[in-house]
């Protein structure tokens, strides 16, 4: 993969369904609280002299009724301040609710792609075949003030034949290039 432009800026899917022409949404959508692993806490830069909540997301996106990509979105339970997550519409896009529920904003996001096979629960969840190829894109979004809001694991599914929304869409979207097929 070649990148053309940045990939440091945020990564809205919903944003980018709509642009190639479909709706977007979400379905078995997972809200849990969590305590922060020793690796979770490190890669959000979290104090480690207290056990740390966190808040996960997990989402299918769904483009019309064709299921796109699976993210897992992990957010500090702190950003919340004491908010009751149980009013909280996690159905909507993960910076709208950052913006409106944290009354905080990500300025920049850095993000890495990796060509995966996937773990098995979420191949299922995005209907592949077997050959079909994931990317995984991991994300860390980052406030004005350099503190890490969120990190992110998604799954795209493959390029496929048809209306799939795929791995050259999500690329092409993010100025990423493709070497061709032969």
């Amino acid at each position: 993969v070649q990148l053309k432009n940045r990939m440091d800026q945020k990564l809205e899917f919903y944003k980018m369904i709509r642009a190639i022409g479909k709706e977007p949404r979400s379905d078995n959508l997972s809200v849990t609280r969590e305590i922060a692993s020793p690796a979770l806490a490190e890669k959000l830069q979290l104090p480690t002299d207290a056990p740390q909540t966190l808040v996960f997301v997990r989402r299918r996106v769904m483009a019309d009724d064709t299921p796109v990509l699976f993210s897992t979105d992990i957010l500090p339970l702190s950003l919340f301040d004491n908010k009751r997550l149980e009013g909280i519409d996690f159905s909507q896009p993960i910076f709208d609710i950052a913006a409106r529920h944290c009354h905080t904003e990500v300025t920049e996001t850095v993000a890495h792609l990796h060509a995966v096979s996937g773990p098995a629960g979420i191949r299922r969840q995005l209907a592949l075949r077997p050959e079909q190829a994931l990317l995984q894109l991991e994300e860390i979004c980052y406030s004005l003030i350099s503190l890490i809001l969120r990190w992110c694991a998604s799954f795209c599914n493959g390029v496929q034949a048809g209306d799939r929304f795929g791995i050259q869409q999500c690329c092409t979207m993010q100025g990423a290039v493709l070497p061709r097929r032969s």
